[in-house]
């Protein structure tokens, strides 16, 4: 185009023209269909954007949820071997009565466990 241009003078000016002419024929049509593909990428890079972030969003959701049920089941646990503690506690003290006393009481009517005497 730049060659076209510069060789222009008042005897080859209509001829130049013409190949000018010619050449924006070929280039415009090709601006034009470059300039639509340009809009499709953009439509699609940007539809990728909010698609990336619409993701990012939901992984930090995750990660919360994730999170959150982690510190659940490590609460599930703690209370889990305080119960575990508290009934080896327990059996423990029941090891530790004599067996005459269990046999006593087991042998006490329902009604009269539990009460002074």
């Amino acid at each position: 185009m730049e060659t076209l241009l510069t060789g222009i003078n008042p005897f080859n000016a209509k001829s130049k023209a013409g190949e000018i002419c010619k050449l924006l024929d070929t280039y415009i049509p090709s601006v034009a269909a470059m300039d639509t593909q340009l809009k499709k990428y953009n439509v699609a890079f940007t539809d990728t954007v909010r698609e990336n972030k619409k993701l990012k969003k939901s992984n930090a959701q995750l990660n919360q949820s994730l999170a959150d049920a982690t510190k659940q089941s490590s609460l599930k646990k703690l209370e889990d071997a305080k119960l575990r503690r508290d009934y080896e506690a327990a059996v423990t003290l029941l090891d530790r009565i004599p067996p005459e006393i269990v046999n006593a009481y087991a042998r006490m009517p329902a009604g009269r466990r539990g009460k002074s005497q």
